[in-house]
């Protein structure tokens, strides 16, 4: 790290009714009043920490050369001035952003013609909204999600603002809405997949070969695992490919292997995690019969002694 040794000048002032009485010299080198780095040093942390925040900044400081606290960093950005932004357009976006996400919410509004944001919001409410609406009467088109309480906000806060609903929750709307709908019909859905499958249909894949019948009715997500394991039966009989199966069924090829390999459906087990298996029910016996005679620990020194091989808790 370099050191930069500086000498300045001080003045005192001899006027008894001078309030200040020594005054120093200032610099005129990018050096702030009472700074212990360079202005320069400044706007590079400032920069990092504006970018990646206060923890990820202070490693990156360290690692440039310039190695502060993710206090500082934090502090650093904090002293930023933060001008008022000047609406060029009268048409925004209002949406909802998270601060925590299923916790706090707030409201961010963008300048859709420039697309940068304006403000952020503390909360969602009407009222939030509207009094910041009140202060720029400029605006005349307001883009926002379907919540009611925006377009109270934007009824309350403007004379003649239009109010449109945007592309992306309109399409996430009628998405979520064709998927209800598919739910609502999953086991008449699945019916017609097994007609249509039938031999004697029109469906025809690669040579020209049809997708061969499947017996189970699918109604839950095990048959529909049945399903997609006979078809595989079948499809190897008929001599199509691994990768060709695992194509037409829309799996992947380790599972249809798996498939060609089993003789029944293979039970979905949920993975374990080795690090938490211990052979504590070998003990169960043991620590039943004496819990109330020993304390824990004497009673945990006993089965480690036996072979125990977890820990306390």
């Amino acid at each position: 790290m370099a050191q930069l040794q500086l000498r300045a000048r001080k003045f005192f002032c001899l006027n008894k009714s001078c309030p200040r009485k020594v005054f120093t010299e200032n610099f005129s080198l990018g050096i702030l009043p009472y700074a212990r780095r360079l202005c320069r040093s400044i706007d590079v942390l400032r920069n990092i920490g504006l970018e990646v925040g206060g923890n990820k900044g202070a490693l990156i400081g360290r690692i440039v050369g310039d190695p502060v606290s993710s206090s500082t960093m934090l502090r650093l950005v904090k002293q930023l001035e933060i001008e008022e932004p000047l609406l060029t357009s009268g048409i925004v976006g209002v949406d909802d952003w998270a601060f925590k996400k299923g916790r706090n919410y707030g409201t961010i509004i963008v300048a859709l013609e420039s697309r940068k944001v304006i403000d952020l919001l503390p909360d969602r409410e009407a009222d939030t909204l509207s009094q910041w609406l009140l202060r720029l009467p400029e605006i005349y088109t307001v883009a926002r999600d379907r919540a009611s309480a925006y377009s109270r906000g934007i009824k309350n806060g403007t004379a003649n603002a239009i109010e449109v609903a945007d592309r992306f929750h309109l399409l996430v709307n009628l998405r979520e809405a064709f998927q209800k709908v598919l739910y609502q019909h999953n086991s008449v859905l699945m019916e017609v997949f097994i007609e249509y499958s039938r031999p004697n249909t029109a469906l025809l894949i690669n040579s020209h070969e049809v997708v061969p019948e499947v017996a189970p009715k699918p109604d839950t997500p095990n048959s529909q695992r049945q399903i997609k394991f006979e078809k595989t039966k079948e499809l190897a009989r008929m001599g199509y490919s691994l990768k060709a199966i695992a194509r037409i069924l829309n799996a992947h090829r380790r599972t249809i292997k798996k498939y060609i390999r089993s003789e029944e459906l293979p039970r979905k087990q949920t993975p374990l995690n080795q690090r938490y298996l211990t052979n504590f029910f070998e003990f169960k016996d043991y620590l039943f019969e004496f819990y109330q005679d020993q304390d824990y620990l004497s009673l945990y020194a006993n089965i480690r002694a036996q072979g125990f091989n977890g820990k306390y808790t």
